[in-house]
C-alpha cells in the first residue's frame, strides 16, 4: 500500500513546487508582494514540508468525496493556471492537494494523471516565458544601465565645460571690466591732456623710409578721433631725421615727406637728425640744397635742436656741409656734431670758429672726433658765452683745449678722452703733480678755471692705447679748477687690470685742494680707482665730509676687492670705536665688488646699521659672483628703515637675480 503511495505523493508534491514557482515567478511581476519572494518562497516550502509531515494514516474518505475533491482542484487548477498567482493560490493549492493526498491511493485515474501532466508542461511553458521575460527584463535594465552611465559621464563632461566656460566667462568679464577702466577715462580726455601724452611717447620720423612710425600708424588707425589728435599736435611732427648721400640721388618722396611734416609741425621748435654720406667726395649737391631750402622756407628760426653725423668725412668735407647749413642753423641751442676720422695733416680749418660764427646762441654742444687735432678748434679769441653744457669726445690734448675756450660759463661737462697715443708713464707724469700749496701750484693760470661748473664727467674709450689710462684724466684734472663742483665722476674705461697709480690719486686730491668754495663736493662716483692703499683712502675720504652720493665700482676683471674692503668697511662703520667718521652725512651708498667672501660675516651689516640715525636712505650692493658671507635675514629686517637691494650674478642668467629689492622710496641722488 505504501509503494502506491510514495509515487502518488512525489508526483503531487512536484506538482504543488512547480505550482508554486509559477506563482512566485508571477507574484515578482505583478503581485504587490513581490518585494518579499524570497519570505514567500520560505513560507510555502515550509507549508509543503509541514503538510508533508502529515501525511499518516487517518479517516479515509469516501471515493465521492475523492472524486469531488479532484474535480475541485481540477477546475481550480483550469481556472488558476492563466491569471495572476499569488501567495494565497499558492497556499489554497498545497492545502487541497494535501488533503486529496490524505484521501488514499486509488484516485487518480490514467486520464488525471495525463491532465495533471499536461498542467505541469503548461506550467514548465509559463515558467520559461517568465524566465525568458525577466532575462529580457535584465538585458533591458543593463542596457539602460549603461545608457545612464553614459548619460552621467556626459553630464559630468557638461559640467567640466561649464566649470571652464564659466571661468572663460569671469577672465572676459575682468578684461572688460579693465578695458571699460581704461577706454572711458581716455575717451573723457581733454584734447589737450591726450596731445602731451601722445608728445610724450611718440619718436622721430625717419624721412628716408616710406613708412611712419609704427606707433603713429597705430595711434591714427585707434579712431578718427585720435587722428585728429595727432594731425593738430605739431609737436609730434617736429622731430625728423634724415639722411643724405652725395653720390647717391634719394626718391622725391623723401622731400615731400620733409615738407609735409614741416607743415604739420607748424611754428613748434624743429629737432632734426641729419646724416650726411661722403660729404668729402665729389658729387651732387643740389638734392641737399633743396633739403635746406625746404627748412628756410619752413622757418629756419625754428630748427633748436640738430644732430649732425658726418661719416667718411674729413675736415675740408665737414666745413663744406657746416657752411652749406650755416643760413638754417643760426637759432640752434642744442647741437650734437659726430665726426668721422681726421687726418692730422690737414690743417687751417678751425671747427669751433665756424661753429660759434654758424651756431651763436648755442646752450649745449657735444663734439665727438676720434682724431681731431689741436689745430682744429684752437683759436684764441673764441668764446661762446651761451654755453652752458659741454660734452666732448676728443684726444686728450684736444679735448682741454676745448674746455679752456668753452668753459667760462659752462654748468655741466662730459668729457670722454679719445687716446690714440701713448702718455708718458707714471714716474714722468707724476713729477709735476703736487697739492703741497706752494705759490707754483696755486697759481691760477697754470689752470682752466671753470667758476660756474657743477657736474664733472670723465671718462676713457673702451679701446686705449696708452700703457696706464689713468695718466689721462690725472692729466684732464691736474689741468682744471672747478670751485662750484657737487657732483664728480670718474670712469676709466680698461681692459687690463690697472697698476697702482698714485698720479691719478694726487690730481684728485690736487682738484680738492683747490676747491676753496663754500659749495662742498656732494656726490663722487668713482670706477677701477687704482688705489689699495686703506690709509691713502682714509686721508682722501677726510676731505669729502659733505658728501651725500657715494658709488664705488670695483674691476670686475679682479680676483679680490682692491678698494671696498673688510678694512675699508670697518672705517665707514660709524660709532665709538671708529673715530675717523668717513662721510657722516652719506644718505645713498652704491657699491659695485667682486666678491663678499673676503668680509667677515657681519661687518657689511653693521656698516649699515651703523649710518641709519646718521641719515643714510638707500644702498645698493651688486656682488659679481655668489655671496657667501651676507645675512640676508638680518639686510631683509634693515628694509623696514632704509631702501637696500642687493644683486649678484649667476651662472644660469647674464643678467643676475635680486637676492633684496627695494620696497620704499629710493634717495638716488641729491635733493
Amino acid at each position: 500500500m505504501l509503494s502506491l503511495i510514495e509515487p502518488t505523493i512525489l508526483l503531487l508534491l512536484l506538482f504543488a513546487a512547480v505550482v508554486l514557482c509559477l506563482c512566485l515567478s508571477r507574484s515578482l511581476r505583478s503581485s504587490p508582494l513581490g518585494a518579499d519572494s524570497e519570505e514567500v518562497l520560505g513560507k510555502a516550502v515550509r507549508l509543503v514540508l509541514e503538510n508533508k509531515s502529515g501525511l499518516v494514516p487517518g479517516k479515509e474518505s469516501t471515493p465521492s468525496q475523492k472524486k469531488s475533491n479532484l474535480s475541485s482542484l481540477r477546475r481550480d487548477t483550469a481556472s488558476h493556471v492563466d491569471r495572476s498567482l499569488d501567495e494565497n493560490f499558492a497556499r489554497h493549492m498545497t492545502d487541497r492537494l494535501i488533503m486529496l493526498l490524505r484521501s488514499g491511493p486509488g484516485v487518480l485515474s490514467p486520464k488525471d494523471r495525463t491532465y495533471f501532466d499536461s498542467v505541469l508542461q503548461i506550467a514548465d511553458s509559463k515558467i520559461e516565458d517568465v524566465e525568458q521575460k525577466s532575462e529580457g527584463a535584465r538585458h533591458g535594465i543593463e542596457t539602460e544601465k549603461q545608457k545612464i552611465e553614459e548619460a552621467r559621464q556626459r553630464l559630468n563632461g557638461y559640467q567640466q565645460d561649464l566649470k571652464r566656460h564659466q571661468k572663460s566667462l569671469r577672465f572676459l568679464r575682468l578684461r572688460r571690466r579693465n578695458i571699460q577702466s581704461l577706454y572711458a577715462p581716455i575717451r573723457k580726455l581733454p584734447f589737450e591732456i591726450l596731445s602731451i601724452i601722445f608728445i610724450h611717447c611718440t619718436i622721430e620720423t625717419n624721412l628716408n623710409s616710406r613708412f611712419s612710425p609704427a606707433i603713429l600708424r597705430t595711434l591714427q588707425l585707434v579712431s578718427t578721433y585720435w587722428q585728429r589728435v595727432l594731425l593738430s599736435t605739431p609737436q609730434v611732427w617736429a622731430r625728423m631725421r634724415l639722411s643724405w648721400d652725395s653720390a647717391f640721388f634719394s626718391p622725391v618722396s623723401v622731400l615731400e615727406r620733409l615738407q609735409l611734416h614741416l607743415k604739420r609741425s607748424r611754428d613748434v621748435p624743429i629737432s632734426l637728425h641729419l646724416h650726411i654720406h661722403h660729404a668729402a667726395q665729389p658729387g651732387s649737391w643740389k638734392q641737399f640744397a633743396e633739403y635746406l631750402a625746404a627748412i628756410r622756407g619752413a622757418g629756419a628760426h625754428r630748427l633748436r635742436n640738430l644732430r649732425l653725423v658726418v661719416h667718411d668725412a674729413n675736415v675740408s668735407g665737414t666745413s663744406r656741409v657746416l657752411e652749406n647749413m650755416k643760413s638754417c642753423i643760426g637759432s640752434v641751442q642744442n647741437f650734437e656734431l659726430e665726426l668721422g676720422y681726421m687726418y692730422w695733416s690737414e690743417g687751417g680749418t678751425n671747427l669751433l670758429v665756424k661753429l660759434q660764427k654758424a651756431c651763436p646762441q648755442l646752450v649745449s654742444l657735444s663734439l665727438s672726433a676720434p682724431l681731431c687735432p689741436v689745430s682744429h678748434i684752437t683759436f684764441v679769441s673764441l668764446s661762446f658765452s651761451s654755453l652752458t653744457h659741454l660734452s666732448i669726445s676728443l684726444p686728450i690734448e684736444t679735448a682741454l683745449t676745448a674746455i679752456k675756450l668753452c668753459g667760462a660759463n659752462l654748468v655741466s661737462a662730459h668729457v670722454r678722452v679719445m687716446l690714440n697715443h701713448t702718455i708718458d708713464d707714471d714716474e714722468d707724469a707724476a713729477e709735476h703733480l703736487d697739492f703741497d700749496g706752494d705759490e707754483e701750484n696755486n697759481n691760477p693760470t697754470r689752470f682752466h678755471v671753470l667758476p660756474s661748473l657743477d657736474t664733472l664727467t670723465i671718462e676713457t674709450e673702451s679701446e686705449c692705447k696708452c700703457k696706464v689710462p689713468d695718466l689721462a684724466i690725472a692729466r684732464v684734472l691736474e689741468k682744471i679748477s672747478a670751485p662750484s663742483l657737487t657732483r664728480l665722476a670718474i670712469l676709466p674705461d680698461t681692459k687690463e687690470q690697472p697698476g697702482k697709480c698714485v698720479c691719478l690719486a694726487l690730481a684728485l686730491l690736487g682738484l680738492l685742494s683747490r676747491k676753496k668754495s663754500e659749495v662742498p663736493l656732494q656726490s663722487l662716483h668713482i670706477r677701477n680707482f687704482p688705489i689699495d692703499d686703506d690709509g691713502f683712502i682714509a686721508i682722501f675720504m677726510r676731505r669729502l665730509e659733505n658728501l651725500k652720493s657715494l658709488v664705488i665700482e670695483e674691476a670686475w676683471y679682479a680676483s679680490e676687492n682692491r678698494i671696498i674692503t673688510e678694512c675699508f668697511l670697518k672705517m665707514f662703520t660709524l660709532g665709538i670705536r671708529n673715530k675717523l667718521l668717513l662721510a657722516p652725512n652719506l644718505r645713498y651708498l652704491e657699491l659695485e665688488v667682486h666678491s663678499d667672501s673676503d668680509w667677515t660675516p657681519g661687518v657689511f651689516e653693521n656698516m649699515l646699521e651703523s649710518r641709519i640715525d646718521k641719515g643714510l636712505a638707500s644702498v645698493y650692493l651688486k656682488v659679481a659672483e655668489e655671496v657667501s658671507t651676507l645675512n640676508l635675514v638680518r639686510l631683509n629686517r634693515l628694509q623696514q628703515k632704509i631702501a637696500l637691494k642687493v644683486w649678484h650674478e649667476t651662472e644660469d642668467d647674464e643678467d643676475g637675480e635680486y637676492l633684496i629689492s627695494y620696497k620704499d622710496q629710493v634717495f638716488s641722488g641729491l635733493d
